[in-house]
């Protein structure tokens, strides 16, 4: 049926947004928080309710690399997270994972032949699987990973998603490791010290201070502060020494001492009755990089308030990200570039700078660009300083004379788009950070997001056009079925009946029993029509979508089958069922059909039944227990197909339609259905409805 598409595509755009949301959501708090663990296991969390998977996982690499420690999670088992640990040799998922420069997706780990499954993994029943490492690719810190017990095909979109969880936490555990590491550094300096009596002279240094603030090499001890430091008249330092002394209190403060040093310092200084003495040491390095970290985390505090803000247009965000990111990496120019094989040439969609070459709308032959370059390279294109990067002769470089630039790859559905770019006339005075790199890289991988949005938007946009169509063919279909079929069908029935009521002292036992067959075919005939009128009808004569109490609606259809269920002896139990999202109505029938099936196969017992839920993610799973007769394998596919039939009608009565029309309700309802069954076991019925908010 050409309606089924909808819910699936409308279903897979909400989802890609979804996977933006949350990775903006989590760069959000790895800027809020110092509490590593939250994060790891909060990032671990949104990626498994997001692919509504049930385990996910963050490990670290241990010291030597030989096995990795389970440090964040969900799902697991109780006492595993901060304990369980898994190998790294070369044949394992793990392994693999840490020495790949891409993820690695598990659809089947049973049938894997590329590696062996953890211990971990195989005692949870994980059968399918992304996993990613966090950090670089020669020194990975550890690895992210998600993992289901069913058969899963992840997307390349999925795979991304992950990817860009565990880019934030990279970025997170860089910046918590640089800090880290310079407070250790610092520490292990020792402090510069000198002393100054109650005249403000100098009576003694040690060697380090002597190095930093002795410039002439004759010492100065006897020497006057104030004369030493003449730059220091109406300055922090001589305000803080004066008060210092004053009070007989210490005192601890940061200070720029300017040239010839142009050096931040960590002063303390503690007075005495007779003088002071000061603590002092080099701090310009941590300074410069709490300023980068700074820098950094302003600019992904602005990129996440930039992509997430819905107000703006696509055109919008993508000329307010190139402008920062022509702050951030200090360059003048910033494009988006589409290729265009078919013409062999790069197509300039967007820019930002003064360059008439690279004004929207701008062509170059794909040959001759920078952008060429981009595209052939594995990762981003990074070049500080072309004339000494050896490639400055290059027919590129006579178009483009850029002494800097830096660009990626934008891809859309696994197609390559085209390129993010920025660039300068002048060198950088120093390499691109690790930072700035990685901001490109998010740059890209938002395009490439956005891009993808937009084309299954233009994909959903034309598929409800057809869906259109299709549905006034429907239509005109139930009108038939209505009236041109069922007329001539009452006639048949009428002239059957006519037949048995004036000939029945004539028919012989034969003939009665032909017109019998015949009445109860015309009968089959109509519960046909009516059925498949009522299947035909569900998109477009169903009611608006709104809050509904399952809980009631299992109540109220219970009480609609109570002379089956008194007659069969069922008993019906249920557990505690949510409010969802939907056509009550519709759904009323789903339920009946699923209790009055499970009633009728339920074999020569009295029939146990049992409805329950189960969220996951942003949907809810309802199955429909029993324990009578199953379903063989090999027609669990087709029992939800039109007029499938797996018993004859001497045995059950039926038209063959309802598990159609349910599976039909449940997808207009945006979810899903299947059954889980074998011969004798009994048949559990799942399916999907989206929570109410």
């Amino acid at each position: 049926m050409t309606s089924a598409p909808r819910p699936d595509a409308d279903s897979d755009v909400d989802t890609r947004i979804r996977q933006q949301e949350v990775v903006a959501e989590l760069g959000q708090q790895a800027l809020e928080t110092d509490d590593l663990d939250r994060l790891m296991h909060d990032a671990a969390a949104a990626v498994a309710e997001t692919l509504d998977a049930e385990y996910a996982a963050v490990f670290e690499l241990f010291p030597g690399g030989d096995d990795v420690l389970l440090r964040q999670g969900v799902g697991w088992r109780d006492g595993l997270v901060g304990s369980a640990t898994a190998s790294t040799e070369r044949d394992s998922q793990t392994g693999q994972t840490l020495h790949s420069e891409r993820p690695i997706i598990v659809d089947d780990l049973r049938t894997e032949d590329r590696f062996s499954g953890s211990e971990l993994l195989i005692s949870h029943d994980v059968v399918s699987g992304i996993s990613v490492a966090i950090g670089s690719f020669e020194e990975p810190w550890g690895m992210l990973g998600t993992y289901a017990t069913d058969r899963r095909e992840f997307s390349e979109h999925d795979t991304n998603f992950v990817t860009s969880v565990a880019n934030v936490l990279a970025s997170t555990i860089e910046s918590r490791k640089t800090r880290d590491e310079l407070e250790e550094m610092y520490g292990r300096i020792s402090d510069a010290f000198y002393a100054l009596d109650e005249n403000w002279e100098f009576t003694y240094l040690n060697d380090r201070a002597e190095e930093l603030i002795d410039f002439t090499g004759d010492g100065l001890v006897g020497e006057h502060v104030w004369d030493t430091f003449e730059w220091a008249d109406d300055s922090k330092l001589r305000t803080e020494y004066e008060r210092a002394m004053e009070t007989q209190e210490a005192t601890s403060f940061e200070l720029y001492y300017p040239e010839p040093l142009e050096t931040w310092f960590e002063v303390n200084a503690f007075p005495s009755e007779t003088g002071l003495s000061v603590y002092f040491r080099d701090v310009t390095e941590r300074k410069e990089t709490e300023r980068e970290l700074r820098a950094n985390n302003r600019t992904l505090q602005r990129l996440y308030e930039i992509t997430a803000d819905r107000n703006r247009s696509f055109e919008e965000k993508v000329d307010r990200l190139l402008e920062l990111g022509q702050d951030r990496l200090g360059l003048e120019i910033g494009f988006v570039a589409n290729i265009d094989a078919d013409e062999n040439r790069f197509e300039i969609t967007h820019a930002i700078g003064d360059d008439d070459r690279l004004r929207p709308g701008a062509v170059a032959p794909l040959s001759q660009t920078y952008c060429r370059r981009t595209i052939e390279s594995d990762d981003l294109l990074v070049l500080a300083d072309v004339p000494t990067e050896g490639w400055a002769d290059d027919r590129a470089y006579e178009q483009w004379d850029f002494d800097a630039y830096v660009g990626g790859k934008v891809h859309v559905d696994d197609d390559l788009y085209g390129t993010v770019c920025f660039a300068d006339d002048a060198s950088r005075d120093r390499p691109f950070t690790p930072a700035e790199t990685r901001f490109v890289r998010l740059v890209t991988q938002w395009l490439s997001y956005e891009l993808e949005r937009q084309h299954y938007q233009r994909e959903l946009e034309e598929l409800v056009v057809e869906l259109e169509e299709s549905n006034e063919r429907l239509e005109q279909f139930a009108y038939a079925a209505s009236h041109d079929l069922q007329e001539p069908l009452r006639m048949v029935t009428s002239y059957l009946q006519l037949l048995e009521s004036r000939y029945d002292d004539v028919l012989d036992d034969d003939g009665e029993e032909f017109l019998a067959f015949a009445v109860d075919g015309a009968e089959r005939m109509r519960e046909m029509i009516d059925g498949l009128l009522e299947y035909s009808r569900v998109d477009t004569q169903g009611d608006p979508f709104e809050p509904v109490d399952l809980e009631h609606l299992v109540e109220d259809v219970q009480e609609d089958l109570r002379m089956r269920i008194e007659e069969s002896d069922a008993r019906i139990t249920t557990g505690d069922l949510p409010r969802v999202e939907g056509d009550a109505s519709q759904l009323r029938q789903v339920l009946q059909n699923l209790l009055d099936n499970a009633i009728t196969y339920s074999g020569d017992e009295s029939p146990e039944i049992r409805v329950d839920a189960e969220q996951r993610g942003r949907l809810w799973r309802i199955s429909v227990h029993d324990d009578g007769v199953g379903i063989d394998p090999d027609d669990q596919d087709r029992i939800f197909e039109v007029f499938q039939r797996l018993h004859s009608r001497d045995e059950h009565s039926g038209t063959g339609i309802g598990l159609a029309l349910c599976r039909r309700i449940v997808e207009r309802h945006g979810g899903s259905i299947r059954v889980d069954s074998e011969p004798g076991g009994g048949s559990t019925f799942s399916f999907t409805l989206p929570a109410a908010d």
